[in-house]
């Protein structure tokens, strides 16, 4: 066991040392792939060449939310990796490692990790291939097992956005943490380019022009990815659903949310408020580009730094995010640990008190991580006392207390050999005692090479090897004992009829492809395995009844068609959902009651049609008035109004007699005047102005 843990520390990734301090680091599984023996001279020498491969699992603190490429690259590495998905979460590979930036969830709390998982060089071949699978079928955050739906497609449960069609996400609590995590990873990229954009110049992108509003963007606008991402010389991310809510109204694009007639977006700034139900990504600038906001609307409900505010500009106090302050052994050094996160990447100011003489030591390149010393640690409680201030007003703190304990080595640990050897004997014959190892009264043995442990005494191996596939073991699925041939403390074993070696496990022959319309798979939801067929590493599925196969996923399809008029839809104003029937991946729509369907919409029902001249118009005669009472289809009644009259086309001027002057009716006339209290056709009734005579034809001196 001993040399297992050497070799596991031995292992090489190939890369510089990791830059963030050992405190986030560690060890949390090791999973012994395979052992063998080396043959020498018809005998196996159990001891001398035992070869282990091993796969570890690192967790590593991220306190700035990288992305797992940033984080790599941040580490000084500079490598080519791979983009992958892991259980939803974003990740790269490079060669034998793979790195997962992932959420952890606790009550409230949210924070991120870098989960690191490797394998060591020149293993074999099926350690890769469980390491493949070991990637396929890891499951985080086993705290969020309740699926939800897909957005769209309601019958589809899911926990992550991949288990949804094309186009949707998943609106499971898992789901939404992936995302809040994907978010987290752009905003801190956003905010580095802008930094490195502002070092030289002195102030952030302005953005005096080529967006909507000055000095605003979000990632709905073609600005985004314009004017904001040439300004920064960088591809920007947008957010993972990339979509603003109900603008409030059809003057305004329903993706952008911008009303082009009166130049205004609702609420008249997204730095202020979006639209309910948005989830996009803000950017906004200081007139003069000296501060900027870059934000995210989050999801998951926890407390996370990055989510949009509107306009709450105040400051984000500073946060102890990684402490290690383990007992401490007598007489011995005494090392401590603690980490701080500021959301505004404000400088912090440190302060400590606290027993055993210790003190509070820099780290070099790493600002917000400090060590506590002390020289020797004595038998007894240890206090102490840590206050950090960001310079704005805002602080932390944090009082621990560690137990100086004595440290002298007891026989804390079985053997080994106990549940699969001799254990703990007084005297074993044909035995060796195991170095390192203690227990109880005696001593914990092992057998001498060339003898095996039959379950009571050490006994001479095996003069013959397996001839087998999978060779000596203590036991194998789907596998049994080959007679005649024996090996060490196990037994030679080979798979049973209709079952093959594939160099791993034991594996079903296949005697056919499968028929089903989903095919081979590892797994299906709304699926079942199908009997008496196989393929691959994996099993043949078919939906289960109800559901059918559409392409993609097993859906349950409907049973009737829609018998209304608007038929089937995702969506209907003035519009319901009928019961009892369905269609597709929409629902069943009818007009809600004082609503009747003109072919394209729900209108409201006329009680009347009109009875004034006009008749129904969608737009305003001159003269006219709507005449209350009255409705038709989607435009108003009309009438004329009061002091006019319909004429048979038009509404004119209601007249009290006709002209009794000579020029007479007219649309105007020189040298003359309008006559008052006479009126006339569509002119009006004029004489010659004073000092002027009518002469039959115009007004003459």
């Amino acid at each position: 066991m001993l040399k297992l843990f050497k070799k596991i520390a031995s292992l090489s990734f190939k890369k510089p040392p990791f830059k963030i301090f050992n405190l986030g680091l560690l060890l949390l599984a090791i999973v012994i792939i395979s052992s063998f023996f080396y043959v020498h001279n018809s005998k196996v020498n159990a001891q001398a060449n035992l070869n282990i491969d091993a796969i570890a699992v690192r967790v590593l603190s991220n306190p700035d939310n990288y992305s797992a490429l940033r984080w790599y690259r941040e580490q000084g590495y500079a490598g080519s990796p791979q983009s992958l998905i892991v259980d939803g979460y974003e990740a790269i590979r490079d060669n034998r490692t793979v790195f997962v930036n992932a959420a952890n969830v606790s009550g409230s709390t949210f924070f991120t990790n870098i989960y690191l998982i490797s394998y060591n060089q020149d293993a074999e071949r099926a350690t890769q291939d469980i390491f493949s699978q070991i990637l396929a079928n890891w499951k985080l955050n086993t705290n969020l097992i309740i699926p939800g739906n897909c957005d769209k497609s309601a019958g589809i449960n899911c926990l992550i956005d991949l288990e949804c069609p094309l186009g949707e996400y998943c609106l499971s609590d898992k789901a939404e943490v992936t995302r809040d995590t994907r978010r987290l990873a752009d905003l801190a990229d956003i905010r580095i380019e802008l930094k490195a954009y502002a070092q030289p110049r002195g102030y952030y992108p302005k953005l005096e022009a080529g967006s909507y509003l000055r000095g605003r963007s979000i990632s709905t606008w073609p600005s985004w990815g314009d004017k904001f991402s040439g300004d920064l010389d960088y591809d920007l991310p947008i957010d993972p659903i990339n979509r603003l809510g109900d603008c409030g109204g059809v003057n305004y694009n329903q993706v952008t949310c911008w009303d082009e007639v009166a130049m205004q977006f609702p609420g008249v700034d997204p730095a202020s408020g979006l639209p309910a139900d948005s989830h996009v990504y803000v950017y906004s600038v200081a007139a003069d580009g000296a501060s900027f906001d870059a934000c995210a609307v989050m999801e998951s409900g926890y407390d996370i730094s990055g989510n949009c505010s509107f306009g709450d500009a105040g400051n984000n106090s500073p946060q102890i995010v990684n402490s290690n302050f383990s007992d401490a052994c007598q007489g011995e050094p005494y090392n401590a640990y603690i980490e701080a996160y500021d959301a505004d990447s404000d400088p912090l100011s440190w302060s400590f008190s606290g027993s055993w003489g210790a003190v509070m030591e820099n780290i070099p390149s790493f600002p917000n991580k400090k060590r506590i010393y002390a020289a020797s640690a004595p038998i007894g409680i240890g206090n102490f006392q840590i206050n950090i201030s960001d310079g704005r007003g805002g602080s932390a703190s944090g009082n621990y207390s560690v137990n100086g304990v004595d440290c002298t080595p007891i026989c804390t640990i079985n053997c080994s050999t106990e549940s699969i050897g001799p254990g703990c004997r007084s005297s074993l014959t044909h035995g060796e005692v195991i170095g390192g190892q203690c227990c109880g009264n005696g001593y914990c043995y092992n057998c001498l090479s060339d003898y095996s442990w039959n379950g009571s005494i050490c006994e001479a191996n095996c003069n013959v090897n397996c001839t087998t596939g999978p060779g000596c073991r203590s036991a194998l699925a789907n596998g049994q004992i080959v007679a005649g041939e024996c090996c060490g403390a196990g037994n030679c074993y080979n798979c049973l009829p209709d079952y093959s070696w594939d160099g791993s496990i034991c594996q079903l022959d296949c005697v056919s492809t499968c028929s089903t319309g989903p095919g081979c798979r590892t797994g299906l939801a709304n699926g079942q395995v199908v009997a008496g067929e196989c393929c691959g590493v994996g099993s043949c599925y078919e939906c289960v009844l109800p559901s059918v196969w559409n392409g993609s996923v097993c859906f349950t399809p409907c049973v009737t068609n829609c018998t209304t008029d608007p038929g089937c839809r995702t969506g209907l104003t003035n519009g319901q959902v009928v019961a009892g029937e369905c269609c597709g991946v929409g629902s069943c729509y009818n007009c809600l009651p004082g609503y009747s369907w003109d072919g394209s919409s729900c209108q409201p029902n006329c009680v009347i049609n009109c009875v004034s001249p006009f008749g129904c118009r969608t737009t305003q005669p001159s003269n006219s008035q709507i005449v209350a009472g009255e409705c038709c289809g989607s435009g108003q009644c009309y009438g004329c109004a009061d002091g006019y009259s319909w004429d048979g086309s038009s509404c004119q001027p209601n007249c009290v007699l006709n002209c009794t002057t000579g020029p007479g009716c007219r649309a105007s006339l020189s040298n003359g005047q309008v006559v008052a209290g006479e009126c006339c056709g569509t002119g009006q009734c004029y004489d010659c102005a004073t000092g002027y005579s009518w002469d039959g034809s115009s007004c003459q001196p």
